[in-house]
């Protein structure tokens, strides 16, 4: 067991979407509960604005920095997951990433962040997803 609670004591919900073997960040939901899904935005996250920037820090993190660095961790899960697009939901804990689950059934280009603006900074994100899967579609 590993304790993914933050100083806050939230939980986070990280998702990396592997497409074409490059990693792309997602989302981080965070919630006071540890089974998180994507309407678990509204729990908290709605209604707290702190927890949105939250969300739009570590996503820029994410892109900048740590998928950059963690490159080769997640190389090794695309090549033993053997797929072209699928998902990894994991956490940030210190300086570890704990993986929760990683499979090709995960929601990633809407979601319920789509239809309110208080989520409009995950729109980038979803466009670098819908461009690198057409990039890759193109070249199939």
């Amino acid at each position: 067991f590993v304790d993914c609670r933050d100083d806050a004591g939230l939980y986070q919900k990280i998702r990396v979407m592997m497409v074409d073997g490059v990693a792309y960040a997602r989302q981080c939901i965070y919630s006071d509960r540890w089974k998180i899904h994507t309407k678990s935005r509204a729990d908290l996250m709605d209604q707290d604005i702190g927890l949105r920037e939250r969300e739009e820090q570590l996503l820029a993190h994410l892109r900048d920095r740590i998928l950059k660095e963690r490159a080769p961790l997640f190389q090794e899960i695309y090549q033993r997951i053997g797929l072209d697009v699928f998902g990894i939901d994991c956490a940030l804990v210190g300086d570890q990433i704990v993986i929760f689950e990683a499979n090709a059934c995960m929601h990633f280009l809407g979601g319920s962040d789509t239809s309110s603006s208080r989520y409009a900074y995950t729109g980038s994100y979803k466009k670098e997803l819908r461009n690198a899967l057409k990039k890759m579609l193109v070249r199939a």
